[in-house]
């Protein structure tokens, strides 16, 4: 397991690891970081990063893949709540109700079933 010496060395290791690696191998690196916290600290790490770089789309895929796993919004960080919902399929007969889970976020808004 890396551990989290100082801001400094976290935001050293991210840059480098976005600098260098692929999207796999970055998120292989951060997954090290096995306590939930440390993966909120890498979160908010690389949000600030996501302003600060020419790697915008890999860091956002990264910060997507790894706050869905945890369930955290991927804008604000967050805990996302689950909440159910019902789809009406009109192109069936009689109208049946689909009942499907998503996550949204109570702070900024953010809604998973938007992204998919």
């Amino acid at each position: 397991m890396i551990k989290i010496k100082d801001d400094f060395y976290l935001k050293s290791q991210l840059y480098n690891a976005v600098s260098k690696s692929t999207i796999r191998e970055l998120l292989r690196i951060i997954k090290n970081y096995t306590d939930e916290k440390y993966i909120e600290d890498v979160l908010c790490e690389l949000r600030e990063l996501l302003e600060d770089t020419y790697c915008e789309d890999e860091i956002q895929e990264v910060i997507d893949t790894l706050s869905s796993e945890i369930k955290v919004c991927p804008k604000c960080g967050f805990k996302l709540t689950p909440t159910i919902r019902f789809e009406t399929h009109t192109e069936l007969e009689g109208n049946p109700k689909e009942e499907y889970m998503c996550y949204v976020c109570n702070n900024c808004g953010y809604d998973d079933s938007d992204n998919v």
